[in-house]
């Protein structure tokens, strides 16, 4: 397992470092944004707010689809048949791009407090194909499960308090784990919202989220400007330090050989 690794904007671009972090590959300068995600194809989407880019394993960079005026595209995934699902801070939405791109369509808005306020916001999609939405708009977490069709559910969240989100990875076992920098901290919460804090992370902001598929074990970035990645083990520690890695934005696990 690797993890490949997105920076801000005019940083350090697309980096794939190796489990231990001691070999460290750049797969493609010039590119940053905030959202990252893998295709079927291998491919790395990535969600720069206002266009989502693709960069290929050999760091070739293209323009999947330019984000409609106003909006802000923060967060990206990918459902069964390719689709590309964007969640949206500025308008409050989630976006389906089709795999050519040719569709553009907005699914549905979400109910937020401060119209004006631009959330930070992440998009998984489940078991089932719907999209699971998690934002923090007025510092409070929500979770929101939208369906293909743009039925929009509130789920509410019970259990221990969380008062931001953002990054939200599944747990291997139909349950999700959440970042949540204000907190530093990271939570487990369940589709019928039930919360419960995992692990605390050191006293700085968070950044990505990513799990080993082999090992369960969780890793995220602590503090912006230099980030350091930290390593969680599949029980909620021990918690430790493997690498440096710049102004970290995003985190992916890869299985294979690059």
């Amino acid at each position: 397992v690797s993890y490949v690794v997105l920076h801000k904007p005019n940083y350090e671009g697309l980096v794939r470092l190796s489990d231990g972090g001691k070999s460290r590959t750049t797969i493609a300068r010039g590119v940053g944004g905030y959202g990252l995600a893998v295709d079927e194809r291998g491919d790395y989407i990535v969600a720069d707010a206002s266009s989502l880019l693709r960069v290929t394993a050999l760091g070739v960079v293209s323009n999947i689809a330019e984000a409609p005026s106003g909006s802000q595209w923060l967060s990206v995934a990918v459902d069964s048949v390719g689709n590309y699902i964007i969640a949206d801070n500025r308008q409050h939405a989630v976006w389906r791009v089709s795999p050519d791109a040719r569709i553009v369509d907005r699914v549905a808005n979400y109910p937020v407090r401060s119209s004006s306020e631009m959330e930070d916001v992440g998009v998984i999609v489940d078991g089932s194909g719907n999209y699971l939405l998690m934002e923090d708009n007025s510092s409070a977490a929500h979770l929101w499960r939208i369906s293909p069709a743009g039925s929009v559910t509130s789920i509410p969240l019970h259990g221990d308090k969380m008062t931001s989100d953002c990054f939200i990875v599944g747990d291997g076992a139909g349950a999700y784990f959440v970042a949540s920098y204000r907190d530093h901290a990271i939570f487990r919460v369940t589709p019928a919202g039930d919360v419960a804090k995992f692990a605390d992370v050191g006293s700085q902001r968070l950044a990505g989220l990513a799990r080993n598929p082999e090992t369960g074990e969780l890793v995220t970035s602590v503090g912006l400007d230099p980030s350091v990645l930290w390593r969680i083990g599949a029980n909620g520690s021990p918690v430790t330090q493997f690498a440096g890695a710049g102004y970290v934005t995003a985190i992916v696990a890869e299985s294979g050989e690059h």
